[in-house]
């Protein structure tokens, strides 16, 4: 599970709230990951969750803690982020995890950016 989705985007028009990369590596490593553990839980933990335009985010999560697995919105920038990403780090799992097209496109276009 990712702690939150879209964690640099903030807005008043929802309940939202910005986490910067360096405290969302400090939150799961110091508070998350341990009361998952003394909880018996086997919930996996998920980097990121939101665009890939800013991949440094879940680079240093992955830097600062266990997680293994990064989740990513098809949604701003380039898809080399994601080689890159699986280059530097070959072990680590990513998932596409929110994706949208306009509704005058066809749907089978958002099958695109994840394949």
């Amino acid at each position: 599970m990712p702690i939150q989705n879209e964690l640099l985007y903030s807005t008043a028009a929802y309940p939202s709230m910005y986490i910067y990369d360096y405290e969302n590596a400090l939150l799961i490593k110091n508070r998350i990951a341990p009361a998952l553990t003394q909880a018996n839980l086997m919930t996996q933990i998920w980097a990121y969750d939101h665009n890939i335009d800013h991949h440094r985010c879940p680079q240093t999560v992955r830097d600062n803690t266990s997680v293994n697995t990064v989740a990513w919105h098809c949604y701003s920038g380039g898809w080399d982020v994601l080689s890159q990403s699986h280059a530097s780090n070959p072990t680590v799992l990513q998932y596409m995890t929110e994706c949208w097209t306009p509704s005058t496109s066809p749907w089978y276009n958002a099958a695109a950016f994840a394949m």
